[in-house]
């Protein structure tokens, strides 16, 4: 008995029983005939013979295309994806798996999230960081393609996937990420800032006087504590962080990467800020 993916049949080809199936052989490859010589001469007698031959060779190109098939035809890419978010939830900062869920829930699941991995094509996965491209930056399309590609490994894990397909979704092109490039205010915007901060209530004076004479980004600015000033040596330890996630917020003495953990010297009182950087946010 043959499989449910290939449906072979006998044909006289030249006077030899010739084994023939209409199939696809790789993920994105369209159905074609497949054919395969049995070696016996038509008639009566080798038809059974070559019957007995077709049952085997059918079942070598099932194998051959289940190689290149989920293994469990019900699983959605969101499953997989909500099952892998649940996995990484203990292991990140809370404040990166709130970014990983906003992610997939607002710009992957709706054009993602309910195609069967059975019916996922490379191609899917391809038009649409296409289109996304479009409007984001390459920085951000690669946050996404961590989700994605998290989603798809997780699968070959858990062997919803097999590790054939898994790789043609990793052949997935993005666009070029560009260096960034921080930008410098003049001293007339930096005093117009200013003057249009003292209009402010607190703590947003503070808080834009940090990011604007020290390059910080917004979760050190929330993160600095007393402790961190050290006025005796006029020096600001960033080491602390605190950023907004899902039900409050996350105080952590880590900062984005190693080399965000610094000491800056503080200006002095009499000089003022005169300049500023334009920190990554």
């Amino acid at each position: 008995m043959t499989g449910q993916y290939i449906n072979p049949y006998l044909v006289d080809d030249r006077g030899i029983w010739t084994i023939r199936a209409r199939f696809a052989d790789t993920p994105m490859g369209r159905p074609k005939i497949h054919t395969r010589s049995t070696g016996l001469k038509v008639n009566g007698k080798n038809k059974r013979k070559a019957e007995i031959i077709m049952r085997d060779v059918a079942e070598q190109w099932e194998r051959q295309v289940k190689e290149f098939s989920p293994i469990d035809p019900k699983a959605t890419f969101g499953d997989c994806a909500e099952s892998w978010l649940r996995m990484k939830e203990p292991l990140i900062r809370k404040g990166t798996y709130g970014c990983y869920v906003m992610y997939y829930k607002k710009y992957i699941e709706p054009r993602l999230g309910r195609i069967k991995l059975k019916d996922l094509t490379h191609n899917d996965i391809q038009e649409y960081f296409n289109l996304l491209s479009k409007k984001l930056s390459a920085a951000t399309l690669r946050k996404y393609n961590v989700i994605i590609h998290g989603t798809l490994e997780k699968a070959v894990l858990d062997g919803i996937l097999t590790f054939d397909v898994g790789n043609v979704f990793k052949m997935v092109q993005l666009p070029k990420k560009r260096k960034y490039e921080g930008k410098v205010l003049s001293e007339a915007q930096i005093k117009a800032v200013f003057e249009h901060l003292y209009e402010q209530a607190e703590p947003l004076p503070a808080a834009m006087t940090l990011g604007m004479c020290y390059g910080l980004r917004r979760s050190e600015m929330c993160g600095l504590r007393w402790a961190d000033v050290d006025f005796e040596n006029n020096v600001l330890h960033i080491k602390n962080t605190v950023v907004t996630v899902r039900g409050g917020t996350d105080e952590s003495e880590h900062t984005k990467t190693l080399a965000s953990r610094r000491d800056i010297d503080m200006i002095g009182a009499s000089s003022g800020c005169t300049s500023a950087g334009s920190g990554k946010a």
